[in-house]
C-alpha cells in the first residue's frame, strides 16, 4: 500500500496514540481497600474510580509482578487489584496471566470498560489476535459508552483486520458519544475518514 505524505503522517499519529493508549489505558493506581478512592481516570469523564498510571516501571520485573499478584490474591474481589496484577503480567510479557487477572477484574466489576479494553490489548499486542481483541474492545464500549480508549482501540482493531468500513462506522459512532474536547476525538475523526 502506498501512502501519501499526509496519510503517512496520519498513520504515524494513530500508531503513536495506540502506543500511548496501550500504556495509559492499561494501568490504575492500587487501592488496598475494597472501595477505591475517587479520582480522575485520565482523558474521559469515565465511571472509573481510580487513577491511570503511565509507564510500567512499577510493573516491570519479577519482583513487581510477584508484588501485584500477591495483592490480587489477597483481594480477589477488588477489581483494581486484579487490573494491577494484569498490568504487571502484561508488562512482563505474560499474556496468559494477564488474561486471567483481567477476567477476574471483569468478574469483580463487569460494569467498567478498563478490564475489557486491557484484555483487548493483551490479544492485540501480545497475542496478535485482532479478532478477539476487537470483541473485547467492543464490550468495553458497550459497558461504558464514554470510554474513549475502548472506542479508539475497537475502531483501530477493525482497521487492522481490513474492515475499513466497519472501522469508520465505529469511529463515527464514537464521535457521537464522546465530547469534542476528548483527547482522542481528533484521532477518531481520522479513523472515521478511513485514515488508519
Amino acid at each position: 500500500m502506498i501512502l501519501h505524505r499526509n496519510h503517512r503522517h496520519s498513520l504515524f499519529l494513530l500508531t503513536s496514540v495506540l502506543a500511548i493508549a496501550t500504556l495509559a489505558g492499561c494501568g490504575v493506581q492500587s487501592s488496598k481497600s475494597a472501595t477505591p478512592p475517587p479520582a480522575h481516570t485520565g482523558p474521559t469523564q469515565s465511571n472509573h474510580s481510580s487513577t491511570i498510571v503511565e509507564g510500567d516501571t512499577q510493573y516491570a520485573g519479577s519482583k513487581n509482578l510477584a508484588k501485584w499478584e500477591n495483592l490480587a490474591k489477597a483481594h480477589p474481589r477488588t477489581w483494581i487489584d486484579q487490573i494491577q496484577a494484569g498490568r504487571a503480567a502484561y508488562s512482563n510479557d505474560k499474556p496468559s496471566q494477564a488474561v486471567k487477572y483481567y477476567k477476574q477484574a471483569i468478574t469483580a466489576n463487569p460494569h467498567q470498560g478498563l478490564a475489557y479494553n486491557n484484555l483487548g490489548n493483551v490479544y492485540a499486542h501480545l497475542l496478535h489476535n485482532y479478532n478477539t481483541a476487537a470483541t473485547y474492545y467492543q464490550k468495553a464500549t458497550k459497558v461504558e459508552p464514554g470510554y474513549d480508549y475502548g472506542w479508539f482501540n475497537y475502531s483501530f482493531a477493525e482497521s487492522q483486520l481490513g474492515n475499513v468500513t466497519k472501522s469508520e462506522q465505529i469511529a463515527k459512532k464514537a464521535l457521537t458519544v464522546l465530547p469534542k474536547t476528548d483527547p482522542l476525538y481528533k484521532y477518531l475523526q481520522l479513523l472515521a475518514q478511513g485514515k488508519s
